[in-house]
């Protein structure tokens, strides 16, 4: 069933996942009063740029006062997967730039311009950027995302999750919808998709542009849904589906573990899969 995600002719993506979590290192002056939040990153490169990045750099510029700036090095695990973070760093709205270079200096891949993130205090919001290889203007025929963020990073039974995708390339207007795995186990059910006033959604079909499931439209390249999940603990898995004007489509996989209880174990990432 994760053989869903299509990305049409891109010819190549990175997965940047960030997860504003954690408690690790120190950026900043410590003990100044202001409030503070953290942010730790993980990259993942699709097969194809797996052997050929060899670093990758995230920059945050505040954009509210005081107007930090951070700077990471991520590194490569055993698993192939590039890792930082940033602890304690002012609360605010903040600029992303994400590069990832070739062992000769080269850019391989960048973040789409104009993408944000904001850091709450005593708050924890995962972010997933999707990194990929500069393009001219108009050159992007079909729709994908460039950001996903939540609005929480730790979700229990019955709550409700609030997901933000910022997406480019296709043909505006846009709309999102959320399909769950088909035919889930009886001992394993799922969650639902809902609009901003929580009502239930239909979800998306199985084909681009066949007007099945309930989209919920939105003009710009910034749309958002909500899932609300089950009474039922455990990792749950689901798809955000955007479609353009022309009925193309792009989807990613949203892994969620949910628990009954606010347990440092709980997690979840948005991945290609």
């Amino acid at each position: 069933m994760r053989n869903w995600i299509r990305f049409g002719l891109l010819a190549a993506v990175l997965s940047l996942f960030a997860a504003a979590c954690g408690d690790e290192g120190g950026q900043g002056p410590a003990g100044d009063g202001t409030p503070r939040g953290n942010v730790k990153f993980s990259v993942r490169a699709l097969e194809a740029l797996e052997d050929v990045i060899d670093s990758v750099e995230i920059v945050l510029t505040g954009q509210t006062d005081p107007f930090a700036t951070y700077t990471i090095d991520l590194t490569k695990d055993g698993d192939g997967v590039w890792r930082g973070s940033l602890a304690k760093i002012y609360v605010g709205t903040y600029d992303v730039e994400a590069t990832a270079w070739d062992g000769g200096g080269n850019v391989v891949a960048s973040a789409a311009p104009n993408q944000t993130i904001a850091v709450t205090k005593g708050m924890t919001t995962p972010v997933t950027i999707m990194l990929h290889e500069g393009r001219d203007s108009g050159e992007t025929e079909f729709p994908h995302f460039v950001m996903i963020a939540f609005d929480k990073d730790i979700v229990v039974a019955g709550e409700i999750l609030e997901i933000t995708v910022e997406v480019t390339g296709g043909e505006a207007p846009y709309g999102i919808a959320g399909k769950n795995a088909t035919n889930p186990p009886a001992w394993n059910p799922p969650g639902t998709f809902l609009d901003e006033n929580e009502n239930p959604l239909a979800e998306a079909g199985n084909r681009p542009g066949d007007g099945n499931g309930d989209f919920l439209p939105f003009t710009g390249t910034t749309g958002k849904i909500w899932w609300m999940a089950p009474n039922h603990q455990g990792w749950k898995w689901f798809l955000l589906v955007v479609e353009d004007a022309k009925g193309t489509r792009t989807e990613v996989g949203v892994d969620v573990m949910v628990d009954y209880a606010s347990e440092e174990n709980v997690d979840f990432e948005a991945h290609f899969v």
